[in-house]
């Protein structure tokens, strides 16, 4: 009879926790920056002066801008802005950026008017892992309360079971 009410009371504290850290994963989520308006945004253009490509992103210098850039595969379209810069060599190119103290991030880029990152398209990956965010802490919370509130019941099916 003790190791039933020591193993409810391991559910409900532990259900406890787990919902805790559900509800933290989503005051994080909600407490990340949203994306800059496209007037906020600085717009650079001008001809690549070297690039690098490396695994799952490419890295480029634009002429007149001191810091490099760089463009990841979760952006998208990786492989068609590879693809226009060995061709190309050194490129026209068009870029928006926000200017972060801690990073560039790239809102819209054109490579020789084509476009390969788009605002929009920027702002459907942003609210996209932001639901992701959402129901990923929505799982957790409700994991955490069948462990909270069923945890007696699932002492007693496991006794059952033994």
């Amino acid at each position: 009879m003790m190791l039933s009410v020591i193993t409810n009371n391991q559910y409900k504290i532990l259900g406890g926790l787990i919902v805790v850290i559900g509800v933290a994963i989503f005051t994080w989520g909600q407490t990340r920056p949203e994306l800059k308006n496209l007037e906020e945004l600085t717009i650079l253009k001008g001809n690549i002066e070297e690039y690098e490509i490396l695994e799952g992103k490419a890295s480029f210098q634009i002429e007149g801008w001191k810091k490099g850039l760089d463009y990841s595969k979760a952006m998208g379209n990786l492989e068609v802005l590879i693809d226009l810069l060995q061709q190309e060599g050194k490129s026209r190119i068009d870029v928006m950026i926000r200017l972060d103290p801690l990073t560039d991030e790239i809102y819209s880029l054109n490579v020789n008017n084509i476009a390969i990152l788009t605002a929009e398209h920027k702002n459907e990956l942003h609210s996209g892992w932001k639901k992701s965010i959402n129901n990923l802490s929505l799982a957790i919370v409700l994991i955490g309360l069948i462990g909270f509130l069923f945890g007696d019941r699932l002492v007693k099916v496991n006794k059952a079971l033994d």
